[in-house]
C-alpha cells in the first residue's frame, strides 16, 4: 500500500469530522476549536480549500437530501447552507455545562446519528442520539466519548467508538426501526498504539479506524482483525472518509490538540489533511431526511 499523501497542509488545532460529498465532488472538514468549516471541490486538478467560520462550535457534518449541510452545533441540530444561517431541528438534551455533540453521521435510515462527550473526558455520562422528523430518540447511554460511527454495506451492523475506554462497539442494526442492539467489543483498542477514534467502513465491511496518539490508520476485517496498519508523520490521527470519483480515496484528518510546544515544532504537518489511495471503494454516503 502507498503512503499517505499530505494534500492541505493546514494550521487547523483539530481538524475533524470529515464529510465527501459524491453529488459535487466537494470535500467537507471542521476545526472544531476554531469553530472553522472548511470545503474544497476535488473535481478540478488543484483543489483549493476555503474556510466558513459561523461563530459556534461545530462538532459534525452531513448531508441532506435537499442538497444542505446538516450540523451539530453547540446549540443543537441544524441544517444550512454554505454561509448562511443556521435552521435549528432539534435542541441538545443534555446538560450542556458538562456534555457536548461530538462525532456524528448520517445513517442509512435517513436520520442523524449524534453521540456526546463528557467535556472533562472522565465520566461515562453521554449518549448517542437519533434526529429525524423533529423527532430526537437515545439510541445508547453510559458513553464518554463518543467517536467514530458507521454502518456495515448490507446494514446489518452498526459501529460505535467510545475514545476513554479504547473501544469500537458493535451493534446489531435494524433498518426497518432504525433501532440498535446486542452490543458486543468489536475491537478493544490493546492491538494500540493509540486511542481509538473516528471511523468508516469500506464495500467490504472492514472498518478503518483512526488511532489518535498512535500515529496510524488501522483497517480491522469485520471479525476485528488488524488487516492493515498505516504510520503517518503525526501523531494525532483523528478521523477518516472515503472520497474521490471512485471513493478509493481515504481523506484523513490530523490534530494539533494536547501536543507539548516541542511536539509542536516536530510534528509540523499536525492538524493537517491527508489522502491514502486504497483498493477497496468506500460507500457513498446516506443523506438526511427530515420527513
Amino acid at each position: 500500500m502507498e503512503s499517505p499523501r499530505l494534500v492541505f497542509q493546514q494550521p487547523n488545532e483539530l481538524s475533524e469530522g470529515p464529510l465527501w460529498d459524491n453529488r459535487s465532488q466537494t470535500f467537507y472538514w471542521l476545526d472544531i476549536v476554531s469553530g472553522t468549516i472548511w470545503r474544497a471541490r476535488w473535481d478540478t486538478a488543484a483543489p483549493v480549500p476555503e474556510s466558513w467560520s459561523p461563530s459556534v462550535r461545530v462538532a459534525a457534518l452531513g448531508l441532506t437530501d435537499q442538497g444542505t449541510l446538516l450540523g451539530a452545533l453547540e446549540e443543537g441540530i441544524a441544517t444550512f447552507s454554505w454561509g448562511r444561517a443556521p435552521t435549528f431541528l432539534a435542541q441538545p438534551s443534555f446538560d450542556t455545562e458538562r456534555i457536548c455533540y461530538n462525532d456524528g453521521k448520517v445513517g442509512p435510515d435517513g436520520a442523524f446519528w449524534i453521540g456526546g462527550k463528557d467535556r472533562a473526558h472522565r465520566d461515562p455520562i453521554a449518549s448517542l442520539e437519533r434526529v429525524r422528523s423533529g423527532q430526537r430518540s437515545v439510541v445508547e447511554t453510559g458513553l464518554t466519548i463518543s467517536n467514530g460511527l458507521d454502518w456495515s454495506p448490507d446494514h446489518r451492523w452498526f459501529y460505535l467508538t467510545d475514545s476513554i475506554p479504547r473501544v469500537i462497539w458493535r451493534y446489531r442494526y435494524d433498518a426497518a426501526s432504525g433501532s440498535i442492539s446486542d452490543r458486543e467489543v468489536f475491537a478493544d483498542g490493546s492491538e494500540g498504539p493509540g486511542v481509538p477514534d473516528g471511523l468508516a467502513v469500506d464495500a467490504e465491511g472492514c472498518v478503518w479506524s483512526a488511532r489518535w496518539g498512535g500515529s496510524q490508520l488501522v483497517r480491522l476485517s469485520p471479525q476485528g482483525e488488524v488487516l492493515t496498519r498505516v504510520a503517518f508523520p503525526v501523531s494525532r490521527i483523528s478521523s477518516c472518509a472515503f472520497g474521490g470519483a471512485d471513493l478509493k480515496t481515504l481523506l484523513i484528518t490530523t490534530a494539533k490538540e494536547d501536543l507539548s510546544p516541542a511536539e509542536r515544532r516536530t510534528e509540523v504537518l499536525s492538524g493537517s489533511i491527508f489522502s491514502l489511495n486504497v483498493e477497496v471503494p468506500g460507500l457513498e454516503p446516506f443523506r438526511f431526511r427530515n420527513k
